[in-house]
């Protein structure tokens, strides 16, 4: 009877080891199902956050393409304004040339101080088209390094864009007083 008790207990052993081994090997497999889940949700919350930084990264690139055509329409609208002006500016110097015939020297003097003008203001124009354009440049750049960024880098450059804008057309106002 003692051979038995100890093969009995023996075997209630290996009953109990086996019995460990497979909660264990449970235990390890549930935690891993449990961590496979883990990762599949932060999979899916990264995509989700990613789409949505897409998605605002395409809005702000679309105001910032709207406010930069604004901009650009402006920059044109006040070409425009300047070239009437110098094209009525001529227009008056013909009536005055054909009224004041018999005057040459003194037209031909105010002409010539005229005509400074006329290439003072046409190097201005070139010079703000030269500015438009550099301008369109730096606004294309700035969208598309706006597009390579988080929301909230795209944010920050947005805001510190902004606020240089601001500071540059305080100083050109004040320059100008």
């Amino acid at each position: 009877m003692n051979i038995t008790v100890v093969v009995m207990l023996f075997l209630l052993a290996v009953l109990a080891y086996v019995v460990v081994l497979l909660v264990g090997i449970a235990s390890i497999h549930k935690a891993k199902l449990e961590s496979k889940k883990i990762l599949e949700d932060a999979l899916e919350e990264k995509k989700r956050i990613i789409d949505l930084a897409r998605k605002e990264g395409e809005e702000i690139r679309s105001r910032a393409i709207v406010e930069s055509k604004e901009e650009a329409n402006k920059y044109r609208e006040e070409i425009e304004k300047d070239l009437r002006n110098i094209r009525r500016d001529l227009q008056l110097l013909e009536r005055k040339l054909l009224s004041r015939e018999e005057n040459v020297e003194r037209k031909e003097s105010y002409l010539q101080r005229k005509e400074r003008e006329l290439t003072i203001k046409e190097r201005e124009i070139n010079e703000l088209q030269k500015r438009l354009d550099e301008d369109r440049n730096r606004l294309s750049q700035e969208l598309e390094e706006v597009a390579r960024m988080s929301e909230e880098e795209a944010k920050k450059f947005t805001y510190r864009k902004y606020e240089e804008r601001s500071r540059n057309c305080f100083f050109k106002s004040n320059q100008k007083n």
